[in-house]
């Protein structure tokens, strides 16, 4: 789960909300900027670079990287923990001490880890970064999901947010706001069940089940994919950025108008798990010697 500064939150509402204002709209880029920046590591990611860290420099940095896992967790905890409602002000201390904390524990981290270095240096890379590696004839779909201001004692409630960024673009990246989070959840839910059916009823023919698949896919396409399908005509690849139940979801597996599906009509879909993904970290080559021959194989 992805634990985002409120701030970036109130730009993506306030994108969403006012989609139509000029004004709004123009700065479209410095939120994906903000955005891409905020993108979370995998988690198996982050483990296996601790991991790395602590097998490579010793029982120093085994100490290191303890120390920095613990504030992650300590934040996290407090990031989803409600705060007391009759003392906002000692859970936002609470928040600050325990990302300064978490900081402190990084940077300790990284001054003796290369490892470290390498995702520290990776972590700084932004929008127009990104934006310089896309392929030819690329768009970067990145969708962002923000929390949604509530009065006080209302239930949480958040919303989507998709970002259409063309390769060879000077202009801002499109903003399409794309409604309730709840709603897409649900939605992404049931198409998630119809999808399953053939599998648990074996007995039952796909062509009986299709049908209704192809109504919930419909319904969860129009919702995520609609929107956005005018401004990603013609494209050669879409690169995709999910985010919140939409990392559940395969474009690929909508339903196309008529009978085809979006596999079929759209274009090569592949997705990515951050934007940053496009910009391989730079490594020395090892030099190699040897030759190594594979002949004969049997591949049944």
């Amino acid at each position: 789960e992805r634990v985002r500064a409120s701030g970036l939150d109130v730009a993506l509402r306030a994108l969403a909300e006012h989609a139509g204002d000029e004004g709004i709209s123009s700065r479209a880029g410095d939120v994906l900027d903000g955005v891409v920046r905020s993108r979370a590591l995998v988690l198996d990611a982050i483990a296996s670079r601790r991991r790395q860290a602590a097998e490579s420099l010793g029982a120093e940095g085994a100490r290191r990287s303890t120390a920095a896992n613990e504030a992650s967790t300590i934040l996290a905890r407090l990031v989803r923990r409600p705060p007391d409602p009759d003392h906002p002000e000692r859970y936002r201390a609470q928040i600050r001490e325990a990302r300064e904390r978490k900081e402190r524990a990084e940077r300790d981290l990284i001054e003796i880890s290369p490892a470290e270095r390498e995702w520290s240096a990776g972590a700084t890379i932004g929008l127009a970064e990104v934006r310089r590696v896309l392929p030819e004839g690329a768009v970067l779909l990145t969708y962002a999901r923000y929390a949604i201001d509530r009065p006080p004692g209302a239930p949480a409630e958040n919303g989507y947010v998709a970002f259409v960024t063309k390769e060879g673009s000077e202009g801002p990246p499109l903003a399409v706001p794309l409604g309730p989070a709840s709603r897409i959840d649900a939605l992404v839910s049931g198409w998630r069940e119809e999808a399953r059916r053939g599998a648990e009823a074996p007995s039952v023919s796909l062509r009986a089940l299709e049908p209704r698949y192809r109504e919930a896919a419909s319904e969860l396409r129009e919702a995520i994919w609609d929107p956005i399908a005018r401004q990603i005509q013609g494209a050669a690849i879409l690169l995709v950025v999910p985010d919140g139940a939409l990392d559940l979801v395969n474009l690929a597996a909508l339903p196309a108008p008529g009978d085809r599906y979006l596999v079929e009509t759209g274009p090569l879909i592949q997705y990515l798990s951050a934007e940053r993904d496009l910009i391989a970290p730079e490594r020395p080559r090892a030099a190699g010697s040897g030759l190594l021959l594979v002949g004969g194989v049997d591949y049944g």
